[in-house]
């Protein structure tokens, strides 16, 4: 089964108990260009990003081999130092909490772009929904803070101060 068929399973189910749903709440994976987790924020001695699906273990943050881009500074209102001890801090506190590694990402669910979007049988469903039941959709966006992943809907990745 794919994501095709989840999508069908998913609209049937809310037109099969469009009764008793009383709300409907989608999650929308929301991001920038500018993130940690995306291929712009790094960047080699040699002016490289690292390609996506590649892991960032802390010692290559430690070593230098990858280091957050000083054009991105404006992330931490252009303190190139503070964007640095935060991504070190970031790889070390996964490491230590015994989390995957950093992940680079392909660039996805960009705010704006049709990938942001939800499947359109799945947002007709829900409309169908808010107007048979008087209940506007909630959209519940997850992932936009700059400096951390966002795997849930409920809690950021880790999001600390350095």
């Amino acid at each position: 089964m794919g994501a095709v068929q989840d999508n069908q399973r998913l609209c049937e189910f809310i037109y099969r108990h469009l009764g008793i749903l009383t709300e409907i709440v989608p999650t929308l994976d929301t991001h920038t260009a500018m993130q940690i987790f995306h291929p712009i924020f790094w960047v080699s001695e040699a002016g490289e990003h690292p390609e996506p699906a590649t892991m960032l273990p802390v010692e290559l943050v430690e070593q230098g081999i990858w280091r957050p881009n000083p054009a991105l500074s404006a992330l931490t209102n252009g303190d190139i130092d503070q964007l640095q001890r935060y991504a070190l801090h970031y790889a070390r506190r996964l490491s230590q909490a015994g989390k995957y590694p950093l992940i680079i990402w392909p660039y996805h669910s960009m705010l704006g772009g049709i990938g942001h979007a939800l499947v359109a049988a799945v947002e007709e469903a829900c409309f169908f929904h808010s107007i048979a039941r008087l209940s506007p959709t909630g959209l519940e966006l997850k992932g936009a803070h700059p400096l951390t992943e966002h795997y849930s809907a409920l809690a950021s990745k880790m999001l600390e101060d350095a």
